[in-house]
């Protein structure tokens, strides 16, 4: 009989933390890789405990400095604090480390709009857009699209919102291709839909909708 995926889920992050006990009170037998400081790290965020989060973000950058992903996890909770330009200065330091990490773009354009800086988020949004392609691609146009929705540029918003259909036909038409050629998995199709659900596609239909009504009203 299989075990319980999820009992051992808790098992192992059970076990994480004691780990991770053991080292802050100096134990050096034992050992925590990036990826487990990342599980840490987001077990504290879920439970809302933004001191302990930090405190392990803190302890694991000490461990792993010129980790991009420990710093980008840092300035997720300094923005839970609201210290966004504390936040904005880390994940600097993080994109010398690594540009290519999307979230760096997706932090960044939450601080700055915190900041009331909606020039800025456009601007490194825009730019980002040339970075990246596929699905990161459109996971950057919704941003940009809640970005000009907040500040109500509702003809940006809808072409943001063309662009973001475009590029999904394009995708899932590239993707057929090959899992009817056998180059991709029956799996491969299935995160790919996982991603479109993901994607807050009810957001896309709830923006598109409302663009639509307001165009109308205009009318």
């Amino acid at each position: 009989m299989k075990e319980n995926p999820y009992r051992e889920d808790r098992e192992n992050l059970r076990e994480l933390l004691k780990q991770y006990e053991n080292l802050k009170n100096g134990h050096s037998y034992s050992f925590l890789d990036e990826e487990a400081f990342e599980k840490i790290i987001d077990y504290y965020q879920e439970k809302e405990d933004t001191g302990s989060a930090m405190e392990a973000a803190q302890f694991a950058i000490e461990q792993y400095p010129y980790s991009a992903m420990l710093l980008i996890k840092k300035a997720d909770i300094l923005l839970a604090l609201r210290r966004y330009g504390d936040a904005l200065d880390v994940l600097e330091q993080a994109a010398l480390l690594d540009s290519g990490d999307i979230n760096l773009y997706i932090l960044k354009t939450d601080a700055y709009l915190a900041l009331d800086q909606q020039g800025k988020a456009v601007v490194l949004l825009e730019e980002a857009l040339q970075l990246f392609e596929g699905q990161e691609r459109i996971e950057l146009l919704f941003e940009l699209a809640d970005v000009y929705d907040d500040y109500e540029e509702f003809d940006k918003v809808f072409d943001c919102l063309k662009m973001i259909l475009w590029k999904m036909t394009l995708i899932m038409k590239k993707r057929f291709i090959k899992y009817v050629s056998g180059q991709i998995s029956q799996d491969g199709m299935r995160k790919v839909f996982a991603f479109i659900n993901r994607s807050s596609m009810n957001s896309l239909i709830t923006n598109w909708h409302g663009l639509i009504l307001l165009q109308l009203t205009r009318d």
